[in-house]
């Protein structure tokens, strides 16, 4: 630390006399008591060992952390390793990413240039520099500064990450608006770039030099001497390596985009520094050094409140959001936080201002969301979700598979719950509120230890099921495998496959476990559109098993190869196999049929299925019984979690460039993929169709979830209401 301020001083410049005495103070981690936000005084050993405890218990290899009293950092460490395996210690030059921590930097700059008249809060970005990445949706012209840094853009959060809905039929990597402007929260890192480059623009630079500016206007001046947006040599030289579920990831720099490297200024994730410098940046923030009165005060004031039902609010606890910074009520005062997660790079920070104390912590690895509300706890400004005192629905310890020792089943009827004690009465209401406001469900049910605990709509409606088939039909195939009938080795052309055109000599050599995995590297036109067949390589690139498309020629040579080896129709089969088994009050075989659909394209049909919500649910409840029902074993578990086994993860699936890249597969099964996969989302998976269909299966939580969505009502529920319905019934669960 001396050092540090050595070097600001042999600068000479009277400028910075202030800045070297408010250093002087700021700085002195001695061995003074430390207060918590609650008032509790510890003692720097007490938090020594604190940090050694959780570092263990977490499996954390690195830690770089700051506490703040006073306006003073008084307590600072760096400990662990950079890279778990290698003697490497983490030290006070170690540089961590701190991810979205990134956004409140920035803002602070954004307010810089402010108040020296280069733009302003409310002017339409466009009018500084139009946008070609979303030029096609004039609504965009509203986008302002002001709404970027407060999250109402309508941007998502990145578009390679979070696809469109598939109706809107956005290209995957096009921008596109999720509503217009400045009408709703939505979190998003996609408006902070924009809003970077038109700064770059406004300073005659681009992003792979604005850095340059940043330095010289909020680094330097702050004394904030490893403080970097972009690459360089020093950066190159400290960093410590990212890990993921105990490994090293080795990624050399946070990428929201293809073409982004280390040089790009990355406002949304791209800060690297360590938790001295932030914590440097953060008292000067709140005393408003460097920036004006008024512009904190911006900065600090709720800008847009987060809707009750966002992911952030359940998870965070944020109920508002300022310039940059979110906003979270506790007992001693307003936080000021944000938090930071790039994956193998987890972060944050919480300022009490009326108490002036806080913390700033960054971890190499993805257990940092947890250590922080440990941190948060021992704080005493415990995370918890809005209004219950429980933890995080994505996060909180899942409870054993089962209750009960013996597993309960429904006869014709679903038993209901008479035991509601694992669940929150107030969320559980909340649930049908959502559900009616937010989704276009026309039927849903919830079973928690085979027990009915929530139903909606008309359950017993028989309709259309989309793409939810193709996960039954990998349902079906299992006995037929277990005896040997089936071979899943077998290739299609021993099987005498072949389509309108012809098949290349290549694509005969995809096997059957190719087909029911996606992999086939067969990119011949299906019958039926509604896939990812205008992303696929030139036919014969790609070897069958090495590349993932979402394929609706797959999946119907899957239904026509299951018939041709079973003997039987693929509707027959589920009836004897499925629906007669599990007493499926509903199902009705005479109306299920084939459609032939564009028989010029490809000469294999498309199974269409037609299930009530309550069947639906029996099937999900067979999958969590390992296939099992009642006293038999109509799949076998190796079956079911062979099926429910990662075959493509999610980064490959981004890879090859595919929309449908929100989770991995399987085996025509949908699983939540990192870094989803966690807390009561470990181990889940679900069959999923458009106008919104799905069946999910929580292990962790037992719980069976199944919504439909009927098409002849013209109208979808789309992926992301779901997705935060599943949260919000998570959060319910006690």
């Amino acid at each position: 630390m001396t050092m540090k301020s050595t070097n600001i001083a042999r600068r000479g410049s009277t400028g910075f006399c202030w800045l070297y005495c408010f250093l002087l103070l700021l700085v002195n981690p001695s061995s003074a008591q430390i207060k918590t936000s609650a008032g509790k005084n510890i003692s720097p050993g007490f938090l020594d060992g604190f940090l050694r405890r959780q570092m263990d218990s977490l499996g954390m290899p690195g830690l770089s952390i700051a506490i703040i009293n006073n306006d003073r950092v008084v307590y600072h460490r760096a400990l662990g390793v950079t890279v778990i395996g290698k003697p490497e210690k983490v030290d006070n030059s170690s540089i961590f990413e701190v991810a979205s921590m990134s956004k409140t930097a920035f803002a602070y700059f954004v307010m810089k240039m402010v108040e020296k008249g280069v733009l302003d809060l409310d002017t339409p970005l466009y009018r500084y520099m139009p946008y070609p990445d979303i030029a096609q949706d004039e609504r965009y012209k509203l986008i302002t500064a002001r709404m970027v840094l407060c999250h109402r853009t309508g941007f998502p959060n990145w578009r390679y990450f979070e696809p469109a809905d598939t109706s809107l039929h956005i290209k995957y990597g096009d921008l596109w608006l999720k509503f217009t402007p400045g009408t709703q929260f939505a979190y998003s890192g996609e408006g902070y770039h924009y809003l970077a480059e038109v700064i770059a623009f406004l300073n005659h630079r681009d992003l792979k030099t604005l850095d340059e500016v940043f330095q010289r206007v909020v680094a330097r001046p702050l004394g904030l001497t490893h403080f970097y947006f972009s690459g360089n040599g020093y950066v190159s030289l400290h960093k410590v390596n990212g890990h993921v579920k105990g490994r090293s990831v080795g990624r050399p720099w946070p990428i929201s985009f293809p073409t982004q490297d280390s040089s790009v200024f990355g406002a949304a994730g791209g800060l690297h520094t360590e938790a001295m410098d932030y914590a440097r940046f953060l008292i000067a923030l709140m005393e408003h050094k460097g920036i004006g009165a008024a512009s904190l005060d911006e900065m600090l004031r709720e800008q847009v409140p987060v809707p009750r039902d966002n992911d952030i609010y359940l998870e965070e606890g944020y109920t508002a959001w300022g310039l940059g910074i979110a906003i979270r009520p506790t007992r001693y005062g307003t936080a000021y936080e944000h938090g930071g997660n790039n994956g193998d790079f987890q972060s944050g920070y919480s300022y009490l201002r009326d108490r002036k104390t806080g913390y700033v912590f960054m971890t190499n690895c993805d257990k940092g969301n947890e250590f922080g509300k440990r941190l948060n706890a021992l704080m005493g400004i415990p995370f918890s979700t809005p209004g219950s005192g429980q933890t995080s629905s994505l996060t909180k310890p899942a409870r054993s598979k089962k209750k009960n020792s013996i597993s309960l089943y429904p006869s014709e009827t679903w038993q209901k719950a008479d035991d509601y004690s694992d669940w929150d009465p107030k969320k559980l209401d909340g649930i049908m509120k959502f559900v009616i406001d937010s989704t276009r469900a026309s039927g849903m049910m919830v079973i928690d230890d085979g027990k009915l605990v929530f139903n909606y709509g008309d359950v017993k409606e028989l309709s259309y099921i989309a793409s939810c088939r193709k996960s039954i039909c990998s349902m079906l195939y299992g006995p037929f495998v277990g005896n040997g009938t089936i071979n899943l080795k077998m290739t299609i052309g021993q099987l005498g496959i072949d389509d309108i055109g012809g098949l290349l000599p290549i694509e005969k050599t995809a096997t059957i476990d190719d087909i029911l995995t996606a992999r086939s590297g067969v990119f011949h036109p299906a019958s039926n559109g509604g896939d990812a067949l205008y992303l696929a390589p030139e036919r014969g690139t790609k070897t069958p098993g090495t590349f993932w498309l979402y394929s609706n020629w797959d999946f119907n040579v899957a239904g026509f190869i299951l018939e041709k080896l079973s003997g039987k129709c693929i509707y027959d089969l589920v009836d004897s196999m499925l629906a007669r088994p599990l007493q499926m009050q509903d199902w009705n075989r005479s109306i299920q049929q084939h459609i032939a659909g564009d028989s010029d394209k490809s000469v294999y049909p498309t199974y269409h299925m037609w299930f009530s919500t309550e069947d639906m649910a029996r099937i999900g409840y067979l999958m969590l019984r390992d296939g099992r029902w009642k006293d038999q074993q109509i799949l076998s578990p190796d079956w079911v979690h062979k099926i429910t086994t990662m075959v493509t993860t999610h980064q490959q699936a981004v890879e090859n460039k595919d929309e449908y890249s929100i989770f991995g597969y399987g085996y025509l099964w949908w699983l939540w993929d990192k870094p989803f996969d966690t807390g009561a989302f470990e181990g889940a998976y679900s069959a999923m169709g458009s106008y919104g269909n799905f069946i999910t299966v929580l292990p962790k939580l037992d719980l069976v979830v199944a919504l439909k969505t009927k098409s002849d009502y013209e109208r979808t529920t789309s992926l992301e209401s779901y997705l935060l319905l599943l949260n919000r019934l998570v959060a319910a669960h006690l």
